[in-house]
């Protein structure tokens, strides 16, 4: 008999990219599959749109707003499969997706989490990359702490694994999924099918496109680092010894400066001047070197002087353009 896959998505007011992100999954040539999908007390009409599928396949769980975590834990907690496979609501699954994924786990047991290629997109199609991170070697801890390589609304995992690992943690309110894989990793292998089966859309409000989530997530990533290393320690960690009183026992991280002085061109390259600013105080607040007080110094000058922030901006945009910094 077909393994029974539990697909999960769950929507909080994006009622606009419902019909063709569920048909997606509708679509799916492996057909023993359930769909939990949860309406995290939208006040949108989400939960009205959301009832007019009628497939059998479908399960609706709707809630007062509970935050994603503790949502996509109810509804694992919930599913009746024995494979986990995340969805991100508005994102597109191909349609072999989920055929091409459970074959890859059916056949290496030894692998407990696998992701794939996928497309990234503007909701108008204006912009549009290829994401395809791979793994290069069985160092999988060491190079997850350094990038985020599995995907997570393209991810399906083993849901004894899942289990296993500790599950989604409530404290990271972002960078959940980057946390739970560096413990996966801990009892599993992962694998990144190199295939292009998700189209992930870059929707407002999410974190790809407000400046604010991507840096808690990067202070998020921050704290997952130093838990992994305090696991390999001791077998323990902040976020398991105090919970949501973590930050107050993270360490300085001069990685996480150097990742906000990155920020800080990006946002400079967007004529995000502001943004800019606050990425290297944060930068400056992690780690006081010279070269980010010297730049900092500049950028304040320059919001009194357009020729100064002119040419700041001219040199970020640069810099990305070229793909240094």
């Amino acid at each position: 008999m077909q393994p029974l896959v539990s697909i999960i998505t769950v929507y909080y007011n994006r009622k606009e990219y419902i019909n063709e992100s569920i048909q997606s999954l509708l679509d799916q040539t492996y057909e023993n599959i359930e769909i939990l999908i949860v309406d995290d007390g939208s006040s949108d009409g989400t939960l009205n749109i959301l009832n007019r599928f009628s497939d059998n396949r479908i399960r609706i769980i709707s809630h007062e707003n509970m935050g994603f975590v503790r949502s996509i834990k109810k509804a694992i907690d919930m599913s009746k499969g024995e494979y986990i496979a995340i969805h991100g609501s508005g994102d597109i699954s191909h349609a072999n997706r989920i055929e091409r994924q459970l074959d890859f786990l059916v056949k290496n047991l030894d692998v407990g989490v696998v992701s794939n290629f996928a497309y990234q997109m503007t909701v108008d199609g204006n912009r549009k990359r290829l994401i395809k991170n791979n793994f290069v070697s069985q160092n999988y801890i060491e190079q997850l702490l350094d990038k985020s390589i599995l995907i997570h609304g393209s991810a399906m995992f083993r849901k004894d694994i899942y289990y296993k690992a500790g599950g989604y943690r409530e404290f990271f309110k972002f960078g959940q999924d980057r946390d739970l894989w560096l413990r996966m990793c801990e009892v599993t292998k992962p694998y990144v099918l190199p295939e292009i089966l998700y189209t992930m859309y870059i929707l407002p409000g999410s974190v790809s496109d407000d400046f604010d989530k991507r840096i808690m997530q990067l202070f998020f990533q921050s704290v997952s680092n130093q838990c992994v290393k305090q696991r390999r320690k001791s077998g323990n960690d902040i976020v398991y010894q105090y919970g949501f009183y973590a930050p107050f026992f993270r360490k300085r991280d001069k990685v996480l400066a150097l990742k906000f002085a990155r920020a800080s061109i990006v946002e400079l390259s967007r004529n995000n001047y502001v943004n800019a600013i606050k990425a290297l105080e944060y930068s400056k607040n992690e780690k006081n070197t010279l070269i980010v007080t010297i730049l900092l110094f500049i950028l304040k000058i320059g919001e009194t002087n357009n020729y100064i922030k002119n040419f700041v901006i001219s040199i970020a945009k640069t810099l990305r353009r070229k793909r240094i910094y």
